[in-house]
């Protein structure tokens, strides 16, 4: 069994070896992502609105400008006359400065930001996805590589064992049958695999072809520590775009009402100009200044509603946070639950495929003295490869579920760090 043993570690070890000539991290498939998506794009620009928006009550802190331009023409019984003038006016908001009524678009800007991570969170989300697919198929293409391999080996022993009057050709036969059931497999996987990667090359807007080998998660990912709902869920809460989102939308209601307020203060009016007067009664032209103050009164409850509309978003926005908050509670225990299953189910294959594959080496040595049949000898080989494989989905899902965990919270630098990055 030791050569074996030998030659199944050597075509793990080449075909891992292939991967590392050229490989692509998760973290590098997010970056280019990021900067590439169609919806990031979208909300980057997104932003930039807001901050205008911001500039622009920004601006309402100071008068408003503007040049007048006059002409009037007086007809008197006795005479007529014409009047023409240029003035220059200002109105100044007071309520914008004293209220500081910008602020409520400063906070949108945050609240922009933060859904601009929103949609990277939902977009690595779905890239992740893809991304462990597409190890699982790598995992699953080796595993019936490997398979094939043994098959190989064990079809020239049967066809050797036959020849001497041994075994029959009935051995050659099943073997044949189960070594095309194994191609099969392999055609399955192979055109699932290229759905995966395509599907991955169209999220990172490059061909298929220009796509490398994506890379593995090292084993030392498999971490135990996340396994405590509360810990991970206080995780989420503090760094969760999507609370983070509505604490400032929520901000922004609330100052919104501050420029509901500034609009009931006084505006200030300043004017100053030149009249060209053609009256030939009066003492010829003349300079003008002036300063006067407007007074809202009465706007028929207008900022009472105003203020209710406010008041109503505020308690929305309240309401979409708790729920949120209820959702982000029943993720943490599902990722906790997963991980925590995950470890024990582990520990039970681990020792499952100790035991596979010592009952298929029994079954190698015992199949070359004719002690079991050839059905038996397949059955135990299939048995030791899904146990190994088996094993390797459930590291993989847990890996999975740790990454998950670090994309809720943005923690994409911990993600690069993981891959050598």
């Amino acid at each position: 069994m030791q050569p074996k043993i030998l030659l199944f570690i050597a075509i793990l070890a080449s075909a891992l070896g292939a991967q590392t000539s050229a490989q692509m991290t998760l973290a590098t498939c997010l970056q280019i992502a990021f900067e590439n998506h169609p919806a990031v794009q979208s909300g980057g620009w997104q932003i930039k609105a807001l901050e205008a928006d911001y500039r622009r009550e920004k601006a309402g802190y100071f008068p408003a400008l503007s040049l007048d331009g006059q002409h009037q023409q007086f007809f008197y019984r006795e005479y007529n006359f014409r009047q023409q003038g240029l003035l220059l006016t200002g109105d100044w908001s007071a309520g914008n400065w004293l209220k500081n009524s910008a602020a409520s678009a400063a906070q949108s800007i945050e609240a922009g930001k933060a859904n601009l991570s929103e949609i990277r969170l939902s977009l690595a989300q779905r890239i992740a996805g893809v991304y462990f697919s597409i190890l699982q198929t790598d995992l699953q293409q080796q595993s019936l590589d490997n398979q094939k391999s043994l098959l190989a080996q064990h079809s020239r022993i049967a066809e050797a064992l036959w020849q001497s009057g041994a075994r029959t050709r009935l051995d050659l036969l099943q073997t044949r049958a189960a070594t095309i059931a194994l191609e099969q497999q392999q055609k399955e996987n192979h055109y699932r695999r290229a759905e995966f990667r395509n599907e991955l090359a169209v999220l990172l807007n490059r061909g298929a072809n220009e796509l490398p080998v994506v890379a593995n998660f090292p084993n030392h990912v498999l971490a135990d520590t996340l396994t405590d709902a509360q810990q991970i869920f206080l995780m989420l809460q503090k760094q969760h775009p999507g609370l983070q989102s509505l604490d400032f939308q929520i901000r922004a209601a609330q100052l919104q009402r501050r420029k509901i307020s500034a609009d009931l203060l006084p505006h200030v009016q300043m004017w100053g100009g030149y009249i060209a007067d053609g009256d030939p009664t009066a003492e010829g032209n003349y300079g003008t200044v002036g300063l006067g103050v407007s007074v809202p009164l009465y706007h028929w409850g207008q900022s009472k509603f105003e203020k209710e509309a406010a008041a109503a978003s505020i308690r929305d926005l309240e309401f979409q946070r708790s729920q949120l908050q209820n959702e982000l509670k029943i993720i943490a225990e599902k990722l906790a639950n997963e991980i925590s299953k995950l470890n024990e189910i582990m520990d039970l294959q681990r020792e499952q495929l100790a035991i596979s594959l010592e009952a298929f080496e029994l079954a190698e040595s015992h199949y070359e003295a004719g002690l079991v049949t050839n059905v038996e000898y397949l059955d135990a080989q299939q048995q030791w490869q899904e146990n190994r494989l088996q094993l390797q989905n459930s590291q993989l899902q847990q890996q999975r579920q740790m990454i998950e965990i670090f994309l809720l919270t943005g923690n994409y630098p911990h993600i690069a760090q993981l891959q050598g990055e």
